[in-house]
Protein backbone atom coordinates (compact mmCIF):
# COMPACT_ATOMS: atom_id res chain seq x y z
CA UNK A 1 0.00 0.00 0.00
CA UNK A 2 2.08 2.93 -1.39
CA UNK A 3 -0.02 5.76 0.33
CA UNK A 4 0.24 4.57 3.61
CA UNK A 5 3.70 1.71 3.87
CA UNK A 6 1.49 -1.19 4.67
CA UNK A 7 2.44 -4.28 3.54
CA UNK A 8 -0.06 -7.08 2.41
CA UNK A 9 0.44 -10.71 1.30
CA UNK A 10 -1.03 -11.62 -2.51
CA UNK A 11 -0.39 -15.14 -3.81
CA UNK A 12 1.58 -14.71 -6.62
CA UNK A 13 -0.40 -17.24 -8.65
CA UNK A 14 -3.74 -14.73 -8.28
CA UNK A 15 -2.07 -11.78 -9.66
CA UNK A 16 0.27 -13.27 -11.90
CA UNK A 17 -1.63 -11.73 -15.28
CA UNK A 18 -2.29 -8.65 -13.95
CA UNK A 19 -0.61 -5.76 -15.18
CA UNK A 20 1.28 -2.52 -13.21
CA UNK A 21 -2.05 -0.07 -13.40
CA UNK A 22 -4.32 -3.74 -12.61
CA UNK A 23 -1.88 -4.04 -9.40
CA UNK A 24 -2.24 -0.12 -8.47
CA UNK A 25 -6.33 -0.41 -8.28
CA UNK A 26 -5.57 -3.28 -5.93
CA UNK A 27 -3.04 -1.47 -3.81
CA UNK A 28 -5.58 1.25 -3.53
CA UNK A 29 -8.89 -0.55 -2.97
CA UNK A 30 -6.77 -2.49 0.11
CA UNK A 31 -6.14 0.96 1.21
CA UNK A 32 -9.49 1.61 1.24
CA UNK A 33 -10.47 -1.55 3.19
CA UNK A 34 -8.32 -0.89 5.38
CA UNK A 35 -9.17 2.72 6.56
CA UNK A 36 -13.21 1.60 6.28
CA UNK A 37 -12.24 -1.38 8.70
CA UNK A 38 -10.17 0.61 10.59
CA UNK A 39 -13.43 3.23 11.26
CA UNK A 40 -15.60 0.77 11.98
CA UNK A 41 -13.39 -0.62 14.85
CA UNK A 42 -12.33 2.85 15.98
CA UNK A 43 -16.10 3.82 16.56
CA UNK A 44 -16.95 0.92 18.29
CA UNK A 45 -13.83 1.57 20.79
CA UNK A 46 -15.20 5.04 21.26
CA UNK A 47 -18.65 3.63 21.36
CA UNK A 48 -17.15 1.41 24.25
CA UNK A 49 -15.30 3.88 26.15
CA UNK A 50 -18.21 6.10 26.01
CA UNK A 51 -20.18 3.15 27.78
CA UNK A 52 -17.50 2.81 30.88
CA UNK A 53 -17.40 6.49 31.14
CA UNK A 54 -21.78 6.30 31.85
CA UNK A 55 -21.11 3.91 33.82
CA UNK A 56 -18.66 5.60 35.66
CA UNK A 57 -20.54 8.40 36.45
CA UNK A 58 -23.37 6.24 38.35
CA UNK A 59 -26.86 7.32 39.76
CA UNK A 60 -24.80 8.41 43.08
CA UNK A 61 -21.88 10.33 41.58
CA UNK A 62 -18.84 9.52 39.87
CA UNK A 63 -16.73 6.27 40.76
CA UNK A 64 -12.78 7.09 40.41
CA UNK A 65 -11.49 3.88 39.64
CA UNK A 66 -14.38 3.16 37.25
CA UNK A 67 -13.87 6.55 35.49
CA UNK A 68 -9.66 5.75 35.53
CA UNK A 69 -10.48 2.51 34.01
CA UNK A 70 -12.95 4.42 31.21
CA UNK A 71 -10.15 7.47 30.61
CA UNK A 72 -7.17 4.31 30.34
CA UNK A 73 -9.16 1.76 27.48
CA UNK A 74 -6.70 1.22 25.22
CA UNK A 75 -8.38 2.24 22.04
CA UNK A 76 -5.87 -0.04 18.95
CA UNK A 77 -7.77 0.65 15.93
CA UNK A 78 -7.75 4.53 16.55
CA UNK A 79 -4.26 4.93 17.41
CA UNK A 80 -3.80 3.05 13.98
CA UNK A 81 -6.04 5.49 12.19
CA UNK A 82 -4.49 8.39 13.80
CA UNK A 83 -1.32 7.25 12.90
CA UNK A 84 -2.67 7.18 8.97
CA UNK A 85 -3.39 10.48 9.58
CA UNK A 86 -7.52 9.82 9.11
CA UNK A 87 -8.76 10.78 12.41
CA UNK A 88 -7.79 13.27 15.29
Amino acid sequence: MPSYGYKYYLNPRDVSSYNPSKLQKLDKQAEVILVRELNLRCGDEEAHKQRLREAARGWFGPDPEKMEVANSYHMPNCVRLKSLGRRS
